[in-house]
């Protein structure tokens, strides 16, 4: 499968998702295979051409690291487990267990891998996870623990208002589909 995103127009969005695997001719760039393809856009007013990067997904980039654990639906947490979340808090880097799920797979989410940086800031009520592209997701982060002391621990919470998530660890879906992500984030 192959996937890009690109802005044909300014404002508009276009997630481009092709099945095809006759594709030759691809080079490897990090996790994934590249290929570039100019195609030509319909539009009202004449056709537009866009040059879109195509990325496929290698099928074993999860292999180098370590299972954390295993879930009954055949997902499973791979990476690193990091430090105890009361370190994290008291150092003031809080950790990330990961986003508010949408249902079905998103295919922004599905491109994160371990190792990632990804921007939070904080909107209103809600913490929100974006990459140069755009946004990814929420932080399942509540308002109401920013400031909260853990009474087991004693460590206080405290949520930045910016930072960089560094991705430490994913969730996979039993295809091997990200489809959640966790770290530590880094107040900036």
């Amino acid at each position: 499968m192959y996937i890009s995103t690109f802005k044909a127009v300014e404002g508009l969005q276009i997630d481009l998702v092709i099945s095809a695997e006759e594709f030759e001719g691809l080079r490897t760039k990090g996790a994934v295979e590249v290929e570039e393809v100019t195609v030509g856009l319909g539009f009202p007013d004449g056709v537009a051409s866009a040059t879109l990067t195509l990325a496929r997904k290698v099928s074993d980039w999860w292999t180098k690291y370590a299972v954390i654990s295993e879930r009954r639906d055949g997902e499973r947490l791979i990476g690193d487990a990091g430090p105890f979340a009361e370190d994290l808090y008291a150092a003031g880097t809080p950790p990330v267990h990961g986003l508010t799920r949408p249902s079905g797979i998103s295919v922004r989410v599905a491109q994160v891998r371990i190792g990632d940086r990804l921007t939070v800031e904080r909107h209103d009520r809600a913490w929100v996870v974006s990459d140069a592209a755009g946004v990814l997701g929420r932080l399942r982060w509540r308002p109401g623990d920013d400031g909260r002391v853990d009474a087991r621990t004693g460590a206080t919470i405290r949520y930045p208002a910016t930072g960089v998530l560094h991705v430490e660890r994913v969730v996979l879906s039993a295809e091997h589909d990200v489809v959640d992500v966790g770290g530590t984030v880094y107040p900036g």
